[in-house]
This record gives C-alpha cells, structure tokens and sequence, in this order.
C-alpha cells in the first residue's frame, strides 16, 4: 500500500463517524481468522471491557492449550490487524521458548523476560518472533511502534503513544 493509499484511508476514516472495536467486529473476526490461519494459531478473539486495549490469556496448561485475544469493545484501534498480530507474538514466543506444554515452573529471569514482569513479556524475544509473524503473514509492518524491542527488531520508529483527553489513544 503507497503513502498516498494510506493518507485516502485516514482522511476516509476520519470523515466517518468514530466506530468502536465492537461496531467493527466483523472486520476484526475476518482479520482475526486470516491471521490464526496463517499462524497456525487456536486463539479465540473475545471481547472484554476489562481490557484496557488487548490481551493474550492463557486459560489452563492443558495440550492443545486453550487461550483468547482479548479486545476491548470500548476501544478504536485504527488497524485491528497490528493488535492482533501483537498477541499472536505473545503466544507463538511463550509456545517457542517454553513448549506446548506450557511448563510454567520458570527461572525468576525467564518470567521476568517473556512472561511479563519488567518487560510486560515485550521482551526481545517476543520482538523477534513478532517481525516473523509479519513475514509468515506477508504483512506490511507498522511505520511505528511505542514497543522499544520491537522498533529495534524490525527497524521501524518507536514513538510512545498518549492518552487523548477523550480516553482515547493517539500519537503525539
């Protein structure tokens, strides 16, 4: 997609009345299905005002394991597939580095990295594993990113994102 393309979408979407997360569910279910397939992935998609903008859950350690992305309905993410992508990345790094058997009986190190802890699971790791996930999808990655690991891996700019006064999130 050019620049150009891109500005029509913007100045599209602007034009329009402001939809939530949930008045767009089809197009996030049709974006969430064609990334699961591609990933190989089970995770539902749900929504959850709970959430602040979205999550990856794992529910037990069962094999096949079962887990959900998380959506806010409240919400207006501008490009549902990027979310999407994000927890995919989630997923895909705990199932690589840990196995499918989700062993979480992990080194205080190793949760503090992948698991959350001091990185929130945005660790280095999962920043590699989501710049794959964009080429097994043949995705075009975002111009920027507020995650520094993951501006570093896949060369984009990082650009940390605000609160708008309305709740909303934007970039400065």
């Amino acid at each position: 997609m050019s620049a150009i393309e891109r500005m029509i979408g913007y100045l599209l979407a602007m034009s329009e009345p402001e939809k939530t997360n949930y008045d767009r569910r089809e197009e996030w279910h049709r974006i969430h299905a064609e990334i699961m397939d591609k990933l190989d992935l089970s995770c539902k998609l749900e929504w959850s005002s709970h959430t602040k903008v979205g999550a990856h859950v794992f529910r037990d350690e069962s094999s096949p394991c079962t887990c959900a992305i998380k959506v806010n309905p409240e919400g207006n993410f501008f490009a549902p597939q990027h979310l999407i992508m994000h927890e995919a990345a989630h997923h895909r790094n705990v199932i690589n580095k840990f196995g499918v058997e989700l062993d979480f009986d992990l080194s205080s190190i190793e949760q503090q990295c992948c698991l959350g802890g001091w990185s929130s699971g945005h660790c280095p790791h999962w920043a590699a594993e989501l710049v794959e996930c964009y080429r097994i999808c043949d995705m075009e990655l975002p111009r920027s990113t507020q995650f520094h690991e993951f501006a570093k891996a896949a060369h984009i700019e990082w650009k940390p994102f605000y609160p708008a006064i309305d709740g909303s999130v934007g970039r400065e």
